[in-house]
């Protein structure tokens, strides 16, 4: 959780971007963001409010906190709770979470505020493997730990509507199935961090399948620049809802994944990012049968600050799949903060 902090920080300094809790009450305050794009790509443009969120924070003093995270998704074309959770503090390092909350694994964020580019480095089209993960919708109990330099979460979740493995469907998985869920940071010095993390999904009928990610990546920052390195491995498989043109739906099913990025700030208000990612995967359809998955992407994105709470990334990707024709992906985010 500390990387995950230090991380964001280090977003706001190189967008110069503001965001900033707006006081409702002694103890309510509200903060939030709104996502907007235009995007092209393999001949289809889209434009319009991608995301809104609204987050209340709860806090009276007392060792016991909460927030609730509000959002509406244009591609879900719904508003639902995105976080629910109380937080009780043991003492200043220590707390524990109970309600629903995200998970902890990716250098990727799970919101637009806190990504360098437009996209994550494993997306292209319809398939967006980190928000998928992001949007399991995780309720249960988290154990949080934030030291000088060091930083560990463990998380005991019910996973009955997870994409992660349980040899069916996941429109069919609500049976209360569930998920562990470790993760460690450390700050090696001021400017290297190392981050290591696990999700092990424990199905409940013997027979089933199970499924883990194994997660990676350290981040360096010297002057203007700040690199990462980043390692995903799952096995399970993940489910997509995705119909191939026999009309077979497509499961995720193993995978590695690798992203390499540096981004470079050149101003108080703007950066540019260079990102390499690969996907490296393999892919079942309904029929039992497998085809191998693997390509690359290459992502270019210049970030800017027209005032303190409104930025804008324009972001170019070229997509090679070994096994469809190459895709290059146009996209500009207005984003603004409150």
């Amino acid at each position: 959780m500390k990387n995950k902090l230090k991380l964001f920080a280090a977003f706001l300094a190189v967008s110069g971007i503001a965001f900033a809790d707006v006081a409702l009450s002694e103890t309510i305050s509200v903060s939030g963001f709104v996502d907007m794009s235009y995007s092209d790509g393999e001949g289809e443009s889209t434009v319009g409010i991608d995301q809104v969120e609204v987050d209340f924070s709860i806090d009276n003093g007392s060792p016991v906190t909460a927030r609730i995270n509000v959002q509406y998704e244009d591609g879900e074309n719904q508003t639902e709770i995105e976080e629910a959770y109380v937080t009780y503090a043991i003492d200043p390092n220590s707390s524990f979470m109970f309600g629903r909350f995200e998970s902890n694994l990716f250098f990727d964020a799970s919101e637009p505020t806190g990504l360098y580019q437009v996209s994550t480095a494993y997306s292209s089209g319809d398939i967006d493997l980190v928000q998928d993960i992001y949007d399991l919708g995780d309720q249960g109990i988290r154990y949080n730990y934030n030291g000088m330099n060091n930083s560990f979460t463990l998380s005991l979740v019910d996973n009955g509507d997870s994409k992660i493995a349980d040899g069916r469907n996941p429109g069919d998985n609500t049976d209360g199935d569930y998920s562990i869920e470790a993760t460690y940071g450390i700050q090696f010095t001021d400017q290297f961090n190392g981050f290591l993390g696990a999700r092990m999904y424990e199905p409940e009928a013997e027979g089933e399948e199970d499924g883990n990610i194994w997660n990676a990546y350290v981040t360096y920052e010297v002057n203007q620049w700040l690199f990462a390195a980043e390692y995903l491995n799952y096995d399970g498989p993940i489910y997509y809802t995705i119909a191939d043109l026999d009309g077979n739906t497509l499961d995720l099913a193993d995978g590695d994944l690798y992203q390499l990025m540096a981004n470079y700030s050149y101003s108080d208000k703007n950066s540019v990012t260079f990102r390499y990612s690969k996907m490296d995967t393999q892919l079942t359809d309904s029929g039992d049968s497998t085809l191998d998955v693997e390509g690359d992407k290459w992502t270019i994105a210049h970030n800017a600050a027209l005032a303190d709470n409104l930025a804008v990334i324009a972001e170019f990707s070229r997509v090679d799949l070994e096994a469809a024709d190459d895709a290059d992906e146009f996209a500009v985010e207005l984003l603004y903060s409150f």
